[in-house]
């Protein structure tokens, strides 16, 4: 029996402006989208994507023992992975300033100033239905939210490790999960 749900291989994960068109299942990303890293999976950590859906929840209770009901009043979904890729195209979505190239040589700006840099995150993957077939999350707002750092020392590849959180996105649109498959 066939047990396409269990998935043991990571996400590819690829970012572009926000207000880029996520691709359909199955087919290549197109437009903006830039694959995170150089050489996915290679050059993503042993830890792969992690996907958080995190919550704040008031409980009331009344006089009741149990709680007699529960109220969401903050929701946070967070996607995170560690890329082994130190070159400054990787470290621009740190600070969504433009890699500079001046003939042979590229710079980056590593200040981020006041404003944090948007962008769409699409994660794609295996299908939890169908071995052969696709998943994919789409996220259409976010931002780089963690505190990279990235160590660089004998023997170990530098990573960084990523974190983007997802923003209240526009009306009409959807922080989704989408799978091939009955």
């Amino acid at each position: 029996m066939s047990r396409a749900e269990l998935i043991a291989q990571p996400l590819e994960v690829y970012l572009a402006p926000e207000g880029e068109t996520f691709p359909e299942l199955g087919e290549d990303p197109q437009g903006d989208w830039e694959l995170l890293g150089k050489s996915f999976p290679e050059n993503v950590g042993e830890d792969g994507v992690t996907v958080e859906l995190g919550q704040d929840v008031e409980e009331y209770r009344g006089s009741a023992t149990l709680p007699v009901e529960a109220f969401r009043t903050e929701e946070t979904i967070t996607f995170t992975v560690q890329v082994h890729d130190m070159r400054p195209e990787t470290w621009a979505w740190l600070t969504g300033n433009d890699v500079e190239e001046d003939g042979e040589e590229k710079s980056l700006n590593l200040e981020r100033g006041a404003n944090t840099a948007k962008f769409a995150l699409l994660a794609r993957g295996a299908s939890p239905y169908d071995r052969g077939g696709y998943a994919q999350f789409e996220v259409p707002r976010c931002y780089q939210s963690g505190e990279p750092e990235a160590e660089f020392s004998k023997g170990e590849p530098a990573g960084l490790e990523l974190e983007f959180t997802a923003l209240q996105p526009d009306e009409g649109d959807e922080i989704r999960l989408v799978a091939e498959g009955a």
